[in-house]
């Protein structure tokens, strides 16, 4: 196991001036309880004919947003997530604002890791000084070097995530833990390492795509408050079984599954909740048939069929010593889920058109505004768009079939976390939904 050191200030003590970026004045004039902030990594070396781009490394997107910490004291940060963006080779212009792509496997693609911190105004009395955060990216460790087409072996996440506790039990963590994610990284062939603050992989189309899962703690500086980390795995509950295709419950009801376990965890504390990606292989299920995501790496296979799901990762943090203060009760979980508007059908070459994150994201803080909700963590995730269906956003599951040679469409949306019951505003209370296509146009985008 392996963890980055922490991104310190420049050794003159001086901070870098606080850049005007695109993401920072999107909603500068909005009275807003949440919102994020998109720190993308810049191109440091265009390539060439032969060799793509490369960008800078995602230590140097904490120090920026470190700085605009340091330039907005009023601001506080909720918490924060690795964000991918797809580009094809050479294209050095990346768009945190785009909510839709299509993939296809043949292409050659840019994976480009961004950093998204979601930050709400402090309390007017709260006078603390600008918030710092910090990084530390945890690296299975390999237990068995691949050779002549078996892949490698590493410790398992669980594994990874004991031998981390551990560490921090003898050396505290000096802050406050705000997120644990786990993050994927590619590689066709093992070099015996891997710098999980590389923020860029470019997918050659190889056949074979070996994908190793790593963890990324955030935490704000200050005094320590002694905890080490859980995780719990909940895969949605199988429903149905037709031959070899199995088909799952959705995200509300697996909601509810993380809800009720949750009520039974008194005296952790909810640090955030992930969708996690996994493919359905016979490897890569226990004996009961249930989804075994513990693992750390898989290998990917372009000519393969079958299904994936989205599971949901619970990380939790507990006292490592003895306390005397009350346990804390656990929240009463629920999610509320935007899905960006659809604005045209596109064609069979091109994904559909959809608004922009900041157009969603103003609707999210109209919402916010209006229910006064208690935001828990929030998250960026990845569903699969089938042409001409209905969008549904509460679906955990989709099947591909020879990636090699199909297009795939993707959409972003935004879920949130809630602690407590919520009620739907009335329409009036809210802004209108922008211009769509027309029915025949488009398909319907539901919110759910």
């Amino acid at each position: 196991m392996s963890w980055a050191t922490p991104v310190t200030p420049d050794p003159s003590g001086e901070r870098a001036p606080v850049q005007k970026m695109k993401s920072q004045s999107r909603f500068a004039h909005l009275n807003f309880r949440l919102t994020f902030m998109d720190f993308v990594p810049q191109c440091i070396n265009e390539g060439g004919l032969f060799t793509a781009p490369t960008f800078e490394l995602f230590s140097a997107l904490v120090k920026k947003a470190n700085d605009w910490l340091f330039g907005n004291p009023a601001m506080q940060v909720r918490t924060c997530e690795t964000i991918e963006l797809h580009v094809p080779v050479g294209y050095t212009e990346l768009d945190a604002n785009r909510t839709s792509r299509s993939e296809y496997g043949k292409g050659r693609l840019m994976h480009i890791k961004a950093l998204r911190m979601w930050i709400s105004p402090k309390s007017a009395s709260d006078r603390s000084e600008p918030q710092t955060i910090r990084c530390i990216n945890i690296v299975p460790k390999c237990i068995k070097e691949g050779f002549n087409g078996i892949e490698p072996e590493f410790d398992s996440i669980i594994v990874t995530l004991q031998k981390f506790n551990n560490i921090i039990r003898k050396e505290a963590i000096q802050g406050k833990i705000i997120t644990v994610e786990t993050v994927k990284h590619m590689f066709t062939q093992w070099t015996g390492t891997l710098d999980a603050d590389e923020s860029t992989y470019v997918d050659k189309s190889s056949d074979q795509l070996c994908n190793l899962y790593t963890l990324r703690v955030y935490y704000i500086e200050g005094t320590s408050l002694f905890e080490e980390l859980e995780m719990k795995d909940i895969s949605p509950r199988k429903v149905e079984v037709k031959k070899k295709k199995v088909k799952f419950a959705g995200h509300s009801d697996t909601i509810d599954v993380v809800q009720t376990w949750l009520r039974e965890q008194i005296g952790s504390r909810l640090i955030s909740i992930q969708s996690l990606e996994f493919q359905l292989t016979d490897a890569k299920l226990t004996e009961n048939g249930v989804p075994n995501t513990g693992y750390s790496t898989y290998t990917r296979s372009l000519e393969e069929k079958g299904q994936t799901i989205l599971i949901h990762r619970i990380f939790l943090a507990r006292p490592s010593r003895p306390t005397l203060s009350k346990p804390k009760l656990p929240p009463l979980l629920n999610c509320k889920t935007f899905v960006p508007v659809q604005l045209n059908k596109g064609n069979t070459e091109t994904c559909p058109g959809f608004e922009g994150m900041a157009e969603t994201m103003k609707r999210i803080i109209a919402w916010l505004n209006v229910t006064n909700v208690n935001i828990i963590s929030t998250e960026t995730v990845s569903v699969c768009l089938k042409k001409g269906k209905t969008i549904d956003a509460d679906t955990l599951q989709w099947t591909y079939s020879n990636r090699k040679d199909k297009r795939e469409f993707m959409l972003t949306i935004i879920r949130l976390y809630i602690d407590g019951q919520y009620f739907e505003p009335a329409s009036n209370l809210l802004p209108p939904l922008p211009s769509t296509a027309t029915d025949n146009e488009a398909t319907i985008c539901s919110i759910s």
